[in-house]
């Protein structure tokens, strides 16, 4: 029941296109959603972030209410990544606040 252009939303950090190699298949999954690929697609690898950012805006929020925290999980150590440490990774979190403003 909330407006899009009532909502803000804060994306974490997240595999860059760096290292985000994806087959075929992953790439035509996203292609109806993800915008133009330009932004997005880059040879065989994806960046997510820009995916999501786009999303956000199609579904009707406006731009300076959409943050985008840089960094890649698997080029940082500080970050947990799968891709870079396997089982041994760390885990991430992720939040949906209802604030008043």
């Amino acid at each position: 029941g909330v407006e899009a252009g009532d909502l803000r939303a804060h994306l974490g950090p997240c595999i860059g296109p760096c290292h985000y190699e994806v087959g075929p298949a992953v790439i035509e999954a996203l292609r109806p959603t993800a915008g133009p690929e330009a932004a997005w697609l880059h040879g065989r690898r994806v960046d997510l972030g820009a995916v999501l950012v786009h999303q956000l805006l199609t579904a009707g929020l406006d731009p300076s209410r959409v943050d985008r925290v840089g960094g890649c999980t698997a080029c940082d150590p500080r970050l947990a990544s799968y891709r870079r440490d396997g089982e041994d990774s760390g885990r991430q979190w992720s939040a949906i606040v209802l604030s008043g403003d």
